[in-house]
């Protein structure tokens, strides 16, 4: 308990300098009652644990993803998915960034499905009455397992602080996609539509509580067609909290 207690009060203090160094990030951990990616649950409907770490250092972003299964029925608890990911904003100026980069699948008990993929991820926000406001594209295409497969988005963000403690957010994307070299299937669009809404309190400098609740409606007929043979939800509508330290 002493090591956290001195932990946080060297990253509030020193928060100022990391600014100035043109230094940011975050250290969190999230739940969630299901693991929804890209559109599609995965998994077996079991409750997810998600540790992630973010780093700015200037233009270079780079983050960890972890994805941990806890299925208390089967007392099962594993990690099953680490990502990697390494992005560099080529330009950012008046709210708009354009970052690419590389990111990197690593499946725990499914090695041969690790897989690579290059982005790029187009951003722009400003700041209106009180509010931040933005809108987004991201473009991802696999050059590694599943070499050729491409998934998009486009979508629009918020975040507004009600009060110096208590702050709202929220997303809205509509994704698309294709599936690797090989299919059958050019191109689907639209695939999915997700929407997520969050409460983040933050109760002391850096530390912060974010409860959200999001959904997932998708959108293509063939994919749900698919998953109802495999009775499994392409309405999905799942919820978590995450704890969290930024800088």
């Amino acid at each position: 308990m002493r090591k956290l207690i001195l932990t946080m009060l060297l990253l509030i203090f020193a928060t100022p300098a990391f600014g100035l160094l043109g230094i940011s990030g975050k250290v969190e951990v999230d739940s969630n009652s299901k693991n929804v990616y890209r559109g599609v649950e995965t998994g077996d409907d079991s409750f997810v644990i998600q540790p992630n770490a973010y780093l700015s250092v200037m233009d270079l972003r780079a983050k960890i993803f972890n994805n941990i299964t806890l299925d208390p029925d089967n007392d099962r608890k594993e990690l099953d998915r680490t990502d990697l990911i390494l992005g560099y904003s080529i330009l950012s100026v008046m709210g708009f960034d354009l970052t690419p980069g590389v990111k990197y699948y690593h499946k725990w008990n499914e090695g041969d499905d690790n897989t690579t993929e290059v982005f790029l991820n187009i951003d722009y926000s400003i700041s209106l009455l009180g509010s931040g406001v933005g809108v987004y594209s991201h473009h991802y295409i696999d050059v590694h397992n599943d070499f050729g497969k491409y998934y998009g988005n486009v979508g629009a963000r918020f975040i507004m602080d009600t009060l110096p403690v208590l702050g709202i957010q929220g997303y809205m994307d509509l994704n698309w996609q294709k599936p690797y070299a090989g299919e059958k299937v050019d191109f689907v669009f639209p695939y999915s539509l997700n929407i997520g809404v969050a409460a983040k309190f933050k109760p002391m400098p850096l530390v912060y509580l974010k409860a959200h609740v999001d959904m997932s409606v998708l959108l293509d007929s063939d994919t749900k067609d698919n998953l109802d043979t495999q009775k499994k939800d392409t309405n999905i509508i799942y919820f978590g909290l995450a704890a969290g330290v930024s800088f």
